[in-house]
């Protein structure tokens, strides 16, 4: 059966089209989060990425990364009598990388009983939107002739199973396996010869269903229509057991299937030797860094970071080509980890940096200006073309693009591109709406979180260089010394007094101190309670705070915050260590907090919707980072990243911390079913084997560290008021900064309105008015209003913070305010 141009569909050969019956199919999933490989040609011409799992292709976006088309392409064995195998279950596969660290790969599949195996060589065309997988059926001569090779589809097109249609057709006399949905086609054919192929709905009558029932493909459906599909074609390896199969993409049906034959008409070899070529370009970053003993992980690390950039937004990469436990997800899954995050991008440029790569770093922070909101912030996450996924607010990822500005502009690397808008918009986004961030980097909580706190102070020392290259040093100052402010509230926001979690061991940091944006909420981390999610139905999920830890604290070292000699700090990591920690056979793991939930469950079983949260290797790259800055080794935490990756050199988004369950293919130290890979773990160990060898941690901010750890001076404390924080009462001797978004006049008073006093605000580059009050030294009641001066408007409300008996120093407990019980006066009368 043939279409034409205009969709509808037309017979050949005067027979009519039998359409599969039954649909829509059963309900679609994706496939396993847990990948072998992903990998894509190095050339920008090519818009295809692939990933792989047991030597089965799982999905392979286009045209764009964060795109997938198709839930997975296998080949099915049968010898039409006595067994049917798929490459899922029936196989027992190695793989590697076709050279070095070129992100092609062979991948050797061998039936569980030995009778035969399959050897295949994947690479994505490097001129062409189109998968090549060159396959050879390999089996003892007489059971060669037996065998039967079908090759399996099911198309997720448009990021979907549902709503895909399929059909049969022929081209030039050759016949081509075809799906379409909306503006997106593919097409399937080989340089063999397919034989009897069908069209099925998924669990019905698709092929994997009627090869199952008696060995032989019965249903020969010529189209599908409108559901979840299935495309199946018989392979005629009489002449040879060696061929070629190709899948290839377009917009249109003439786009995929020219796309097809230019792909398969040039000779596999030759495609494979360009292939491999153009990832050999990469080979000269290799030579900047010291690489560890074991290089095979570094190199296949820094190639797997620049294939997560797409190649139509350039400076857009996703965090993960995989979609975690994405054998339990349906439809409405869309965005897997798929999808850009501010945070894991940067971390990701932020390792590229280490080895030399400017151009891409670059290309990211451009992508960056362009993707940031008008108000100056970023979305939680965002599709690579800008529209948001989730919509949540963190500060961090607001922070760090900042970061990304301030270092490519220390190296000399930002060419003609002048990020200052995009850091001043940034910066007036982080002082207008911290301290309290809506999420911290969990994506969970709100409030106080050491870890945002760390980049965040940072993030502002860095902004303010920019500010006073410009000339503008009344605005670099004031973004200073809100850093100061910041910065002087860490312990008195984040760390426990009262903590019980260790005996002998009550002062230490907290994950993160709840509140709430909209308003002042209590700032002390001994009273705070947390309401934890991805926990089982009926169980807990509201603790006190300072019950709960995680080792985001380490930031405030690893950016210059805080010394890693620092009391604190030490009282934490024995802390974390105590309550997190888990020794594997491979190295050393943390968990991301105590109770969380977001993991395989118990049983093994998927995550969905609550689990059991398992370690993360990351954050050994983070503790390895910790370690250098306190003068150790971090050669164990390298040595264990290593081990913890799989596949291809895969490090995993979280690792089994359980006894083996081989049936679900769970080892202790190894991966579980969440993401495989994940890039930030990747830039974590690049990073560290940057910072091995340099002997500094790669990422430290000289200008934090100087300001905040290795000088002494002291400076004035100060106290910020404003609409989202509206602080009650602060110590003697602070100064008093209000800060609000217009312009305004602070009317104020420090004797119940027997006088008062009057101060313009003063203006400065991020938008934002600030005016300091001069306060008594001794105990007493501020009170306050505003005159709007764009609309010569009262406030129409008093407010006021008392005086407090003492300055409160680092390690001191939290002081309550002492209230203020003198008479109120009547007010004297307001300017006009």
């Amino acid at each position: 059966m043939r279409r034409d141009f205009d969709g509808n569909s037309v017979t050949m050969d005067t027979k009519p089209a039998r359409f599969a019956p039954g649909g829509p199919g059963i309900e679609p999933r994706w496939t396993r989060g847990t990948k072998v490989a992903v990998g894509t040609a190095y050339s920008t011409s090519s818009h295809v990425w692939y990933t792989l799992d047991y030597g089965c292709v799982t999905e392979v976006y286009y045209p764009t990364i964060d795109s997938p088309q198709i839930r997975d392409l296998q080949f099915l064995v049968t010898d039409g009598e006595s067994f049917f195998h798929d490459e899922r279950r029936n196989f027992a596969g190695q793989i590697d990388c076709i050279s070095k660290a070129a992100l092609g790969f062979e991948a050797t599949n061998r039936e569980k009983e030995g009778r035969y195996s399959i050897h295949k060589t994947i690479l994505g065309d490097p001129h062409q939107n189109c998968l090549l997988v060159q396959t050879e059926l390999q089996a003892p001569p007489e059971l060669l002739p037996r065998l039967k090779m079908y090759v399996l589809c099911a198309p997720h097109l448009e990021i979907g199973g549902w709503h895909n249609n399929g059909e049969i057709l022929l081209l030039e006399g050759k016949t081509v396996l075809v799906a379409y949905k909306g503006n997106t086609w593919l097409a399937i054919a080989a340089t063999v010869p397919f034989t009897d192929c069908s069209c099925g709905y998924v669990g019905v009558n698709d092929g994997w269903t009627d090869l199952a029932d008696n060995y032989r493909l019965d249903w020969q459906y010529d189209a599908v229509r409108d559901g979840n599909i299935a495309l199946t074609g018989g392979l005629d390896l009489t002449k040879s057991n060696k061929f070629t199969l190709a899948l290839a993409f377009g917009t249109t049906r003439p786009n995929a299937l020219s796309t097809l034959v230019q792909s398969l008409s040039v000779p596999f070899e030759q495609t494979r030797e360009t292939f491999i070529r153009q990832w050999q370009r990469t080979s000269k970053r290799f030579a900047l860094t010291p690489r560890p003993k074991n290089s095979k992980l570094f190199e296949r690390s820094v190639n797997l970071l620049l294939a997560h950039e797409d190649k139509t937004y350039p400076g857009a990469m996703i965090a993960s080509l995989s979609i975690p436990w994405g054998d339990e997800k349906s439809d409405d899954e869309l965005g897997g980890y798929h999808l850009v995050w501010t945070r894991d991008l940067v971390k990701c440029v932020g390792a590229l940096l280490t080895v030399g790569d400017f151009s891409t770093p670059l290309r990211a922070l451009i992508y960056l200006a362009v993707s940031q909101r008008e108000d100056g912030g970023f979305h939680q996450n965002f599709w690579i073309d800008g529209r948001p996924h989730w919509q949540g607010i963190q500060l961090d990822e607001v922070a760090f693009p900042i970061l990304l500005a301030w270092r490519l502009r220390k190296l000399g690397a930002l060419g003609n591109f002048d990020p200052f808008p995009m850091v001043r918009r940034a910066c007036g986004f982080l002082i207008r709406e911290g301290p309290v961030t809506a999420q911290e980097r969990w994506e969970e909580v709100s409030g106080y979180s050491p870890s945002t706190l760390a980049v965040h102070i940072a993030a502002l020392i860095c902004a303010a260089e920019f500010f006073t290259e410009r000339g503008d040093e009344r605005t670099a100052e004031f973004v200073r010394h809100y850093a100061d402010f910041l910065e002087s509230h860490v312990e008195r926001w984040t760390v426990t007094t009262q903590g019980s979690l260790v005996t002998g061991l009550t002062r230490h940091y907290i994950r993160i101190n709840p509140g709430d944006i909209d308003h002042c909420a209590d700032e002390d981390p001994n009273c705070g309670r947390v309401v934890l999610v991805n926990q089982r139905p009926g169980d807990r999920f509201e603790f006190p705070a300072n019950g709960i830890v995680d080792a985001g604290f380490l930031e405030l070292v690893r950016y210059g915050i805080r010394s890693a000699h620092d009391p604190v700090i030490q009282d934490s990591v024995r802390v974390v260590d105590a309550v997190l920690k888990v020794d594997t056979p491979f190295g050393p793991c943390w968990r991301r907090y105590n109770h969380d939930g977001y993991g395989q469950r118990e049983d093994g079983d998927s995550y969905n919707g609550w689990g059991v949260g398992r370690p993360w290797p990351l954050l050994t790259g983070e503790r390895g980072h910790y370690e250098l800055a306190a003068g150790r080794d971090p050669g164990p935490y390298l040595r264990a990243l290593e081990k913890f990756s799989g596949g291809i050199g895969l490090i995993p988004e979280q690792i089994w911390d359980a006894p083996d369950q081989p049936s679900r293919h769970f080892v202790f130290g190894r991966k579980t079913g969440a993401a495989v890979p994940l890039l930030w773990a990747h830039a974590e160990y690049v990073k560290l084997c940057r910072s091995a060898a340099d002997g500094k941690n790669f990422d430290l901010i000289e200008a934090a560290y100087d300001r905040y750890v290795r000088s002494h001076r002291e400076r004035v404390p100060i106290e910020v008021w404003k609409f989202n924080r509206q602080v009650p009462a602060i110590p003697i001797g602070t100064r008093l900064r209000i800060q609000a978004n217009l312009p305004f006049i602070l009317h104020w008073t420090s004797d119940e309105w027997l006088h008062s006093s009057d101060t313009r605000s003063t203006s400065t580059g991020v938008d934002i008015e600030f005016a300091d009050v001069p306060l008594p030294e001794e105990q007493t009641t501020i009170l306050f209003t505003f005159l709007w001066l764009d609309e010569k408007r009262w406030e129409g409300k008093d407010y006021k913070i008392e005086l407090q008996a003492r300055v409160h120093s680092r390690d001191d407990e939290r002081v309550s305010p002492v209230p203020n019980r003198a008479k109120k006066k009547s007010r004297k009368k307001r300017l006009r």
